[in-house]
């Protein structure tokens, strides 16, 4: 006997954030790792930044779009 299950939906919203908004959310991830987010996009494009798979890192690269 097979029993039909239900999927079961995560809430999907999408979020909108004012250039503003974002770029502070960067610079607060940057500072997490001890620099601005100038700092940060600068070392990132260099390849200046020490293991950047770290998922800390990987959070700051994600918001880079906010970099501008």
């Amino acid at each position: 006997m097979k029993v039909k299950r239900k999927a079961k939906r995560a809430s999907q919203a999408l979020h909108r954030l004012s250039p503003a908004k974002g770029r502070a959310l960067l610079e607060q991830a940057a500072g997490e790792l001890g620099m601005s987010a100038t700092t940060f996009v600068r070392r990132f494009r260099q390849g200046q930044i020490l293991n950047p798979d770290r998922p800390e890192v990987l959070r700051v690269v994600a918001l880079l779009p906010f970099a501008g």
